[in-house]
């Protein structure tokens, strides 16, 4: 009986550098990535613990099934040593599935503790955008993707108690090394080598991300008959190669979004112990590096 450190996120925080990493190398021997299927561990984990839990019955309650002996499995391979499970997905199970796997940790481990990275509203919602734009979104709404910070955290701190949740800020430029992965590591106590990091970097280019934007929003839907397998996935690869300066959404565009959401943003900074403002997002001031996209 040991420790488990639950590693939740937040969404585009470096999840998948950290993930990839210390699933294809671990060389701490003191330490034990658990894995159910591949390196990230939110789809197994929302199939099991989520709302939406596949039924029992046909193949998904077969991959169900799956998921829930090699997950049990995973746990009991840890033995004395401390388990890492990643999954950003974690943050967003409802309270009553959370409390679920809290349990099922608490059969096998002693201490249970949550850790995430916590990125700024502007921050998170450019990524956001990215996102959706490389997923073919033709529009947009700002108020789908806000962070709901409170929603999001407060519940691990009422289920894990509070001083058993770390949450750190997301700035890049103060990480160990520049480096998530090696900053994750070094917060945890980790030994890895410096040169162990598989960085991944899925950010598109400001004029990459327009021009995916206008093409999935203009062109005719495709017939699926024709439409040659993975194009879309091609072409937005090909764009991620496409050098210029980082997107930016205006601050002018978000500016009423994070005013609506200002009481979000104060209590995830009383939470972090520190301010959220970039400086050049702040609702007072103007960034003009591309011109607003609609929301609608």
């Amino acid at each position: 009986m040991s420790k488990c450190i639950v590693h939740i996120g937040m969404h585009k925080t470096g999840s998948t550098s950290i993930q990839r990493s210390l699933y294809a190398h671990l060389p701490d021997q003191r330490f034990r990535y658990i894995s159910i299927k591949g390196s990230n561990q939110s789809m197994p984990l929302m199939a099991l613990f989520g709302r939406s839990s596949e039924s029992s019955r046909g193949p998904g309650g077969r991959l169900l099934a799956a998921y829930s002996r090699n997950f049990e499995l995973a746990l009991r391979n840890c033995k004395n040593r401390i388990g890492i499970i990643s999954g950003e997905a974690i943050s967003t199970l409802p309270a009553s599935g959370l409390r679920q796997m809290h349990e099922q940790l608490s059969r096998h481990f002693r201490t249970i503790e949550a850790v995430a990275y916590i990125r700024s509203p502007k921050a998170y919602l450019e990524s956001a955008f990215q996102q959706r734009v490389k997923a073919g979104f033709k529009h947009f709404k700002l108020d789908v993707v806000w962070p709901r910070y409170r929603h999001r955290f407060e519940k691990f701190d009422t289920l894990f108690q509070r001083d058993h949740v770390s949450l750190w800020k997301f700035d890049p430029p103060s990480f160990v090394g520049r480096d998530v992965v090696l900053d994750y590591c070094h917060r945890l106590g980790i030994d890895f080598p410096p040169d162990g990091s598989i960085r991944v970097n899925e950010s598109l280019s400001s004029s990459a991300v327009k021009l995916l934007h206008t093409y999935f929003k203009y062109r005719s839907e495709p017939d699926s008959a024709s439409a040659p397998a993975g194009a879309d996935a091609a072409l937005t690869r090909k764009l991620m190669t496409l050098p210029g300066p980082k997107f930016h959404l205006s601050s002018e565009l978000i500016a009423p979004l994070m005013q609506r959401h200002e009481s979000d943003i104060r209590w995830m900074e009383e939470r972090l112990g520190a301010t959220l403002d970039e400086g050049k997002c702040s609702i007072n001031r103007i960034l003009v590096e591309m011109q607003p996209i609609s929301e609608a």
